[in-house]
Parts: structure tokens; C-alpha cells; sequence
């Protein structure tokens, strides 16, 4: 299909440009990376990682299981963005027909925006990251005290009820292991004993009663 000069200049330059606005929107992927990295690799400014290492205590980092599995998806949606954008824009520019030229340019502006401009983006992207980060830790870390605060109140009012039930359980058994021991031995005495226990028994309660 023939394309007239003007045309042409028109697609090479769209794809160019294409090529910048995906390089730009990998940096931003990448920016949403971050926050699922572990904390000892999350950032690679010299800079953010002093201030982190001051923060953070040695062996405190965990490592997220999801990153690999949000790296393939990452990488997967950026492709099919890619693919999904070159075919709108030769449908838009070049009537559907495929022009070698038009994937070759956005290979370029993708390289070039990534040789250039992606390092200072993706370093002004760590230190917005990282400024939002700092951010909600400092306002999360009063309530985060105050929910340790009351755990542990509330695990040590569990203990001490825990103790006081104990010690209610502990004084009934003994009072019923007593009294289970008192009929026993009432049952091995004679029977004349046991006559004599009553007598005194009640011996003792007519003197109560005369006093």
C-alpha cells in the first residue's frame, strides 16, 4: 500500500513517541514494584539506603513471597500494553498494514528514554515512594502503640483471670477431695465409733446451746 511521505513521517513519529510513553509507563511499574520488594532491596539510592539502614534493625527485613509472582504480572501486562498499543496505532495511522518502521521506532524511543531520562525518574520515583512511606509509618506509629498497648493489657487481664479461675477450681476440688476422705474414713470406723462420734456429737451441741 502506497503511503504518501507525509503520512509516513506522521507514524514514525507517533511510534516514536509511543516508545517514550511506554518506557515511561515501565518506570512507573516499576515504582509500583517498590512496595513489594523486601526492605533490603526495595530502594537503590545510596541515599534512601543510609537513612533506611538507621531505621531498620539487622534481620528485621522479610522477604515477600508475592514478588516474583507480581514481577511476571508486571511484565506480562506490559507487553500486552506494548502489543496493544502498536496495533491501534497502525490502524489509526497506516490503515492496519504493518510498516517494520513503525515497531523499530518505538524500539528506539523506548532505549533512549531508558539510557537518559528512566534513571533520574525512576530515582525521583524511590524518593516519592519513599517519602510516602515515611509518612504513613510516622502516622501509623502512635496507633501501632496504642494496639500493643492494648494486647498486652488485655493478655494480662486474661492471665489474671485465668489465675483466679485456676485457684476457684483448685479450692473446690480440695474442698470436695476433703470431704470424699471424710466419708471414707467414716466408713472404716466401727460401727461403735461411729455411735460414740455422734454421741459426742451431740454432747457438744447441747453444751453450745447451755452456754
Amino acid at each position: 500500500m502506497q503511503l504518501s511521505q507525509s503520512a509516513l513521517f506522521y507514524l514514525c513519529c507517533a511510534s516514536f513517541l509511543a516508545g517514550l510513553m511506554l518506557s515511561l509507563f515501565y518506570d512507573i511499574l516499576f515504582c509500583t514494584r517498590i512496595w513489594l520488594m523486601p526492605s533490603q532491596i526495595r530502594y537503590n539510592v545510596p541515599a534512601i539506603q543510609k537513612i533506611r539502614a538507621l531505621r531498620i534493625k539487622k534481620g528485621s527485613a522479610k522477604k515477600t513471597k508475592g514478588l516474583p509472582v507480581a514481577l511476571f504480572f508486571g511484565d506480562v501486562l506490559f507487553c500486552i500494553v506494548s502489543a496493544l498499543t502498536l496495533i491501534l496505532l497502525l490502524y489509526w495511522l497506516n490503515n492496519g498494514a504493518f510498516r517494520a518502521a513503525a515497531p523499530l521506532l518505538m524500539a528506539v524511543g523506548f532505549f533512549l528514554w531508558h539510557i537518559s531520562v528512566s534513571k533520574g525518574i525512576r530515582i525521583a520515583l524511590q524518593w516519592v515512594a519513599f517519602g510516602l512511606e515515611t509518612l504513613i509509618n510516622t502516622l501509623c506509629a502512635p496507633l501501632k502503640r496504642l494496639f500493643v498497648w492494648i494486647a498486652r493489657k488485655h493478655k494480662k487481664n486474661a492471665q489474671i483471670r485465668h489465675i483466679k479461675r485456676c485457684e476457684k477450681q483448685r479450692e473446690a476440688y480440695t474442698k470436695q477431695e476433703l470431704q470424699n476422705i471424710a466419708k471414707a474414713a467414716q466408713r472404716l470406723l466401727p460401727i461403735d465409733a461411729k455411735n460414740r462420734m455422734k454421741k459426742g456429737d451431740g454432747h457438744a451441741g447441747q453444751n453450745k446451746k447451755a452456754v
